[in-house]
Protein backbone atom coordinates (compact mmCIF):
# COMPACT_ATOMS: atom_id res chain seq x y z
CA UNK A 1 0.00 0.00 0.00
CA UNK A 2 3.29 2.57 0.75
CA UNK A 3 4.61 0.96 -2.34
CA UNK A 4 1.27 1.91 -4.21
CA UNK A 5 1.01 5.18 -2.74
CA UNK A 6 4.12 6.34 -4.22
CA UNK A 7 2.59 5.89 -7.74
CA UNK A 8 -0.49 8.14 -6.93
CA UNK A 9 -0.47 11.61 -8.24
CA UNK A 10 -4.06 12.69 -6.92
CA UNK A 11 -3.58 13.96 -3.02
CA UNK A 12 -6.47 12.59 -1.79
CA UNK A 13 -6.06 9.34 -3.34
CA UNK A 14 -1.77 9.63 -1.83
CA UNK A 15 -2.75 10.26 1.57
CA UNK A 16 -5.51 7.60 2.22
CA UNK A 17 -3.55 4.61 0.71
CA UNK A 18 -0.50 5.90 2.75
CA UNK A 19 -2.53 6.24 5.66
CA UNK A 20 -4.04 2.29 5.10
CA UNK A 21 -0.67 1.57 4.75
CA UNK A 22 0.84 3.03 8.07
CA UNK A 23 -2.58 1.81 9.50
CA UNK A 24 -1.91 -1.95 8.56
CA UNK A 25 1.35 -1.41 10.03
CA UNK A 26 0.19 -0.23 13.30
CA UNK A 27 -1.77 -2.67 13.37
CA UNK A 28 0.93 -5.79 12.83
CA UNK A 29 2.87 -4.21 15.85
CA UNK A 30 -0.46 -3.90 18.05
CA UNK A 31 -0.54 -7.85 17.23
CA UNK A 32 3.50 -8.65 18.21
CA UNK A 33 5.41 -7.79 15.25
CA UNK A 34 8.50 -6.28 16.21
CA UNK A 35 10.71 -6.92 13.59
CA UNK A 36 12.68 -4.21 12.33
CA UNK A 37 10.97 -3.50 9.27
CA UNK A 38 7.98 -3.02 10.86
CA UNK A 39 9.67 -0.73 13.60
CA UNK A 40 11.79 1.24 11.14
CA UNK A 41 8.92 2.11 8.83
CA UNK A 42 6.55 3.26 11.57
CA UNK A 43 9.43 5.54 13.36
CA UNK A 44 10.63 7.36 9.68
CA UNK A 45 6.11 7.72 9.21
CA UNK A 46 6.22 8.90 12.92
CA UNK A 47 9.25 11.63 12.06
CA UNK A 48 7.35 13.53 9.10
CA UNK A 49 5.44 16.34 8.63
CA UNK A 50 2.41 14.13 7.98
CA UNK A 51 3.27 11.41 11.06
CA UNK A 52 3.65 14.58 13.12
CA UNK A 53 0.47 16.31 12.56
CA UNK A 54 -0.88 13.02 12.98
CA UNK A 55 0.90 11.84 16.42
CA UNK A 56 0.91 15.33 18.16
CA UNK A 57 -2.04 14.96 20.28
CA UNK A 58 -0.84 11.94 21.43
CA UNK A 59 2.57 13.55 22.39
CA UNK A 60 4.69 13.04 19.34
CA UNK A 61 8.22 15.14 19.46
CA UNK A 62 8.06 18.43 17.41
CA UNK A 63 10.52 18.00 13.83
CA UNK A 64 13.68 19.12 14.56
CA UNK A 65 15.88 20.89 11.83
CA UNK A 66 17.59 17.87 11.32
CA UNK A 67 14.18 16.72 9.77
CA UNK A 68 12.46 19.77 8.59
CA UNK A 69 15.35 21.27 6.48
CA UNK A 70 16.08 19.81 2.90
CA UNK A 71 18.84 22.02 1.98
CA UNK A 72 18.99 24.32 -0.83
CA UNK A 73 18.50 23.36 -4.24
CA UNK A 74 22.09 23.15 -5.78
CA UNK A 75 22.80 20.23 -2.39
CA UNK A 76 19.78 18.16 -2.97
CA UNK A 77 20.72 17.64 -6.69
CA UNK A 78 24.12 16.62 -5.38
CA UNK A 79 22.42 14.20 -2.67
CA UNK A 80 20.09 12.21 -5.66
CA UNK A 81 23.46 11.83 -7.57
CA UNK A 82 24.83 10.29 -4.44
CA UNK A 83 21.63 7.90 -4.08
CA UNK A 84 22.13 6.77 -7.31
CA UNK A 85 25.15 5.86 -6.91
CA UNK A 86 25.01 4.48 -3.42
CA UNK A 87 22.20 2.15 -4.56
CA UNK A 88 24.67 0.91 -7.21
CA UNK A 89 26.98 0.31 -3.90
CA UNK A 90 29.58 2.41 -5.64
CA UNK A 91 29.94 4.29 -1.64
CA UNK A 92 33.16 5.53 -2.64
CA UNK A 93 31.58 7.44 -5.09
CA UNK A 94 28.62 8.82 -3.21
CA UNK A 95 31.16 9.42 -0.50
CA UNK A 96 32.26 12.66 -3.36
CA UNK A 97 28.89 13.76 -3.62
CA UNK A 98 27.45 13.68 -0.39
CA UNK A 99 30.89 16.02 1.17
CA UNK A 100 30.30 18.42 -1.61
CA UNK A 101 26.44 18.40 -0.79
CA UNK A 102 27.53 19.60 2.64
CA UNK A 103 29.95 21.50 1.47
CA UNK A 104 27.46 23.48 -0.66
CA UNK A 105 25.34 23.52 2.25
CA UNK A 106 26.94 23.04 5.86
CA UNK A 107 23.24 23.40 7.82
CA UNK A 108 21.74 20.34 5.82
CA UNK A 109 21.83 17.61 8.45
CA UNK A 110 21.32 14.35 5.81
CA UNK A 111 24.06 15.80 3.72
CA UNK A 112 26.24 14.63 7.08
CA UNK A 113 24.38 11.91 7.96
CA UNK A 114 24.84 9.82 4.70
CA UNK A 115 28.53 11.29 4.14
CA UNK A 116 29.18 9.42 7.25
CA UNK A 117 27.11 6.42 5.91
CA UNK A 118 29.15 6.03 2.91
CA UNK A 119 32.25 5.81 4.89
CA UNK A 120 30.80 3.63 7.22
CA UNK A 121 30.06 1.07 4.21
CA UNK A 122 33.80 1.52 2.79
CA UNK A 123 35.12 0.59 6.72
CA UNK A 124 36.66 4.28 6.83
CA UNK A 125 35.98 4.60 10.76
CA UNK A 126 37.63 7.56 11.08
CA UNK A 127 35.76 9.69 8.65
CA UNK A 128 32.37 8.20 9.41
CA UNK A 129 32.77 9.36 12.86
CA UNK A 130 33.95 12.95 11.55
CA UNK A 131 30.80 13.13 9.58
CA UNK A 132 28.23 11.59 12.07
CA UNK A 133 29.76 13.96 14.43
CA UNK A 134 28.93 17.07 12.09
CA UNK A 135 25.11 15.95 11.41
CA UNK A 136 24.64 15.84 15.47
CA UNK A 137 26.22 19.80 15.87
CA UNK A 138 23.94 20.52 13.47
CA UNK A 139 21.33 18.64 15.15
CA UNK A 140 21.68 16.81 18.23
CA UNK A 141 17.92 16.36 18.77
CA UNK A 142 18.22 14.28 15.80
CA UNK A 143 18.61 10.68 16.94
CA UNK A 144 19.67 8.90 13.80
CA UNK A 145 23.67 10.17 13.73
CA UNK A 146 23.64 8.94 16.99
CA UNK A 147 22.49 5.57 16.42
CA UNK A 148 24.49 5.02 13.13
CA UNK A 149 27.65 6.19 15.16
CA UNK A 150 26.64 3.71 17.74
CA UNK A 151 26.77 0.69 14.14
CA UNK A 152 29.78 1.76 13.15
CA UNK A 153 31.95 1.88 16.51
CA UNK A 154 29.90 -1.61 17.20
CA UNK A 155 31.54 -2.52 13.79
CA UNK A 156 34.58 -1.12 14.80
CA UNK A 157 35.07 -3.70 17.98
CA UNK A 158 34.33 0.05 20.34
CA UNK A 159 31.39 -1.40 22.15
CA UNK A 160 31.84 0.84 24.74
CA UNK A 161 31.69 3.81 22.91
CA UNK A 162 28.75 2.33 20.80
CA UNK A 163 26.73 1.57 24.11
CA UNK A 164 27.42 5.70 24.64
CA UNK A 165 26.39 6.79 21.19
CA UNK A 166 23.32 4.19 21.38
CA UNK A 167 22.08 6.04 24.63
CA UNK A 168 22.40 9.54 23.31
CA UNK A 169 20.25 8.46 20.72
CA UNK A 170 17.55 7.09 23.15
CA UNK A 171 17.78 10.58 25.24
CA UNK A 172 17.53 12.45 21.93
CA UNK A 173 14.69 10.78 20.66
CA UNK A 174 13.26 8.36 23.35
CA UNK A 175 9.55 7.74 21.99
CA UNK A 176 10.52 6.91 18.27
CA UNK A 177 10.39 3.56 17.93
CA UNK A 178 13.98 3.05 15.83
CA UNK A 179 16.11 4.87 18.87
CA UNK A 180 15.96 1.38 20.95
CA UNK A 181 17.09 -1.12 18.19
CA UNK A 182 20.34 0.09 17.89
CA UNK A 183 20.84 -0.45 22.01
CA UNK A 184 19.01 -3.86 21.89
CA UNK A 185 21.44 -4.62 18.83
CA UNK A 186 24.42 -3.90 21.35
CA UNK A 187 22.82 -5.81 24.02
CA UNK A 188 22.90 -9.18 21.56
CA UNK A 189 26.26 -8.76 20.10
CA UNK A 190 27.43 -7.56 23.79
CA UNK A 191 25.58 -10.58 25.60
CA UNK A 192 24.46 -7.80 27.83
CA UNK A 193 20.96 -7.65 29.24
CA UNK A 194 18.54 -4.18 28.69
CA UNK A 195 15.69 -4.23 31.33
CA UNK A 196 12.91 -2.15 32.22
CA UNK A 197 11.89 -0.96 35.62
CA UNK A 198 8.31 -3.23 36.15
CA UNK A 199 5.45 -0.79 36.36
CA UNK A 200 1.44 -1.03 36.48
CA UNK A 201 -0.53 2.56 36.39
CA UNK A 202 -3.55 0.90 38.20
CA UNK A 203 -7.31 2.34 37.38
CA UNK A 204 -8.18 5.41 38.99
CA UNK A 205 -11.80 6.25 37.75
CA UNK A 206 -13.10 9.11 39.52
CA UNK A 207 -16.18 11.40 40.05
CA UNK A 208 -16.69 14.69 41.77
CA UNK A 209 -13.44 14.74 42.73
CA UNK A 210 -13.15 11.15 44.40
CA UNK A 211 -12.17 7.74 42.97
CA UNK A 212 -14.83 5.44 42.68
CA UNK A 213 -12.91 2.26 42.99
CA UNK A 214 -11.43 2.78 45.83
CA UNK A 215 -12.58 0.11 47.72
CA UNK A 216 -9.70 -2.00 45.42
CA UNK A 217 -7.11 -0.11 46.86
CA UNK A 218 -7.68 -1.55 50.56
CA UNK A 219 -4.38 -2.34 51.94
CA UNK A 220 -2.90 -6.01 52.27
CA UNK A 221 0.25 -4.96 52.92
CA UNK A 222 1.94 -3.99 49.69
CA UNK A 223 1.34 -0.86 49.28
CA UNK A 224 -1.33 -0.66 47.11
CA UNK A 225 -3.00 1.98 49.05
CA UNK A 226 -0.49 4.30 48.59
CA UNK A 227 -2.19 5.05 44.87
CA UNK A 228 -5.19 6.52 46.37
CA UNK A 229 -2.38 9.24 47.68
CA UNK A 230 -1.10 9.50 44.45
CA UNK A 231 -4.75 10.19 42.72
CA UNK A 232 -5.22 12.92 45.58
CA UNK A 233 -2.26 14.88 44.67
CA UNK A 234 -3.04 14.63 40.72
CA UNK A 235 -6.90 15.87 41.51
CA UNK A 236 -5.01 18.79 43.73
CA UNK A 237 -3.44 20.20 40.83
CA UNK A 238 -6.40 20.22 38.95
CA UNK A 239 -10.21 18.49 39.98
CA UNK A 240 -10.38 18.02 35.82
CA UNK A 241 -7.39 16.00 35.50
CA UNK A 242 -7.42 13.65 32.96
CA UNK A 243 -5.19 9.90 34.21
CA UNK A 244 -3.47 8.60 31.49
CA UNK A 245 -3.58 11.36 29.43
CA UNK A 246 -3.19 9.32 26.02
CA UNK A 247 -4.30 12.14 23.68
CA UNK A 248 -4.12 16.31 24.26
CA UNK A 249 -6.86 18.67 22.85
CA UNK A 250 -5.21 21.07 20.80
CA UNK A 251 -3.92 21.41 17.22
CA UNK A 252 -0.66 21.42 14.94
CA UNK A 253 0.44 24.94 13.85
CA UNK A 254 1.55 25.53 10.50
CA UNK A 255 5.16 25.68 11.12
CA UNK A 256 8.77 23.68 10.42
CA UNK A 257 8.81 22.05 13.80
CA UNK A 258 5.16 21.34 13.61
CA UNK A 259 4.56 21.56 17.40
CA UNK A 260 1.85 20.54 18.97
CA UNK A 261 0.06 23.18 21.12
CA UNK A 262 -2.33 22.11 23.70
CA UNK A 263 -5.52 24.05 24.20
CA UNK A 264 -6.81 22.56 27.87
CA UNK A 265 -5.44 19.79 30.64
CA UNK A 266 -1.96 18.88 29.97
CA UNK A 267 -0.21 16.55 32.30
CA UNK A 268 3.21 18.13 33.78
CA UNK A 269 6.47 16.35 35.05
CA UNK A 270 5.95 19.08 38.11
CA UNK A 271 2.30 17.47 38.94
CA UNK A 272 3.36 13.82 38.27
CA UNK A 273 6.94 14.68 40.45
CA UNK A 274 4.61 15.94 43.14
CA UNK A 275 2.32 12.57 43.05
CA UNK A 276 4.62 10.22 43.02
CA UNK A 277 6.38 11.39 46.09
CA UNK A 278 3.25 12.24 48.03
CA UNK A 279 2.52 8.41 47.23
CA UNK A 280 6.04 7.24 48.48
CA UNK A 281 6.12 9.40 51.22
CA UNK A 282 2.99 7.57 52.19
CA UNK A 283 4.33 3.97 51.94
CA UNK A 284 7.27 5.18 53.93
CA UNK A 285 5.23 5.92 56.91
CA UNK A 286 3.38 2.78 55.81
CA UNK A 287 6.61 0.52 56.21
CA UNK A 288 7.61 2.48 59.23
CA UNK A 289 4.33 1.42 60.87
CA UNK A 290 4.48 -2.29 59.70
CA UNK A 291 1.03 -2.13 57.75
CA UNK A 292 3.01 -2.76 54.49
CA UNK A 293 6.30 -5.00 54.43
CA UNK A 294 9.40 -4.96 51.78
CA UNK A 295 8.04 -8.61 51.26
CA UNK A 296 4.98 -8.19 49.80
CA UNK A 297 5.29 -4.34 48.62
CA UNK A 298 4.61 -4.38 44.86
CA UNK A 299 7.85 -4.05 42.38
CA UNK A 300 6.49 -0.69 40.84
CA UNK A 301 6.78 0.98 44.46
CA UNK A 302 10.31 -0.78 44.89
CA UNK A 303 11.43 0.67 41.77
CA UNK A 304 9.96 4.01 42.53
CA UNK A 305 11.51 4.01 46.31
CA UNK A 306 14.93 3.35 44.39
CA UNK A 307 14.25 6.15 41.60
CA UNK A 308 13.46 8.75 44.44
CA UNK A 309 16.93 7.42 46.29
CA UNK A 310 19.24 7.97 43.60
CA UNK A 311 17.05 11.22 42.68
CA UNK A 312 16.14 9.68 39.20
CA UNK A 313 12.34 10.22 39.47
CA UNK A 314 12.46 12.56 36.50
CA UNK A 315 14.05 10.76 33.92
CA UNK A 316 12.53 7.19 34.96
CA UNK A 317 8.94 9.33 34.74
CA UNK A 318 9.54 10.52 31.11
CA UNK A 319 10.87 7.17 29.73
CA UNK A 320 9.17 4.73 31.79
CA UNK A 321 5.83 6.00 32.95
CA UNK A 322 5.02 8.81 30.54
CA UNK A 323 1.97 9.96 28.50
CA UNK A 324 0.50 11.99 25.92
CA UNK A 325 1.41 15.35 28.09
CA UNK A 326 4.56 13.78 29.82
CA UNK A 327 6.13 13.30 26.33
CA UNK A 328 4.65 16.44 25.12
CA UNK A 329 6.70 17.92 28.06
CA UNK A 330 9.81 15.67 26.95
CA UNK A 331 11.81 18.81 24.98
CA UNK A 332 12.32 21.06 27.54
CA UNK A 333 13.33 18.78 30.49
CA UNK A 334 15.92 16.87 27.60
CA UNK A 335 17.12 20.78 27.04
CA UNK A 336 18.46 21.24 30.77
CA UNK A 337 19.02 17.69 31.79
CA UNK A 338 20.15 15.61 28.72
CA UNK A 339 23.27 14.28 30.89
CA UNK A 340 20.36 13.11 33.48
CA UNK A 341 18.70 11.10 30.63
CA UNK A 342 21.80 9.38 29.62
CA UNK A 343 22.71 8.30 33.24
CA UNK A 344 19.40 6.74 33.95
CA UNK A 345 19.75 5.05 30.92
CA UNK A 346 22.97 3.51 31.39
CA UNK A 347 22.59 3.20 34.79
CA UNK A 348 18.82 1.43 35.22
CA UNK A 349 18.21 0.36 31.23
CA UNK A 350 21.68 -1.64 31.22
CA UNK A 351 22.52 -4.59 33.33
CA UNK A 352 26.37 -3.69 34.16
CA UNK A 353 26.21 -6.07 36.88
CA UNK A 354 25.80 -9.94 34.93
CA UNK A 355 23.33 -10.79 37.09
CA UNK A 356 21.06 -13.53 35.26
CA UNK A 357 17.92 -11.32 34.16
CA UNK A 358 15.92 -13.43 36.44
CA UNK A 359 17.37 -12.34 39.46
CA UNK A 360 16.08 -8.58 39.11
CA UNK A 361 12.36 -8.57 40.80
CA UNK A 362 11.89 -4.93 39.93
CA UNK A 363 13.16 -5.17 36.10
CA UNK A 364 11.64 -7.01 33.35
CA UNK A 365 14.43 -8.17 30.51
CA UNK A 366 13.83 -6.25 27.15
CA UNK A 367 13.15 -8.71 24.03
CA UNK A 368 15.89 -8.17 21.40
Amino acid sequence: MIAKAGTLTDPKQHSDMYAQGMNELERARSLGDDSPAVVNVLSMYSRTPFGVVSTGSMGALPLTVGYFYQGTAEAQALIKQGEAVFNAQKFDEAAKFYTAAAAKDPKFYMAALYSGDAYYRVKDYTNAGIWYAKAIAIDPDRETAYRYWGDELLMAGDSNGARVKFELAMAAEPYTLSTMSGLKQWGVQTHIALLNPVMHRPYLPRANGKITNADQFAETGDGRSCWLVYAQSRMAHDPNVIFDEWVMAGSVPNTPELNFVPNGYIHTLAEEVDAINALLDDLKKKLDAGTVTEEKLLPEMKAMLQMQKDHMLEPFILLNFNDAGLRHGYPEYRAAHRDQVVAYIDRYLIDHSGTPVTQHPNWVPIQP
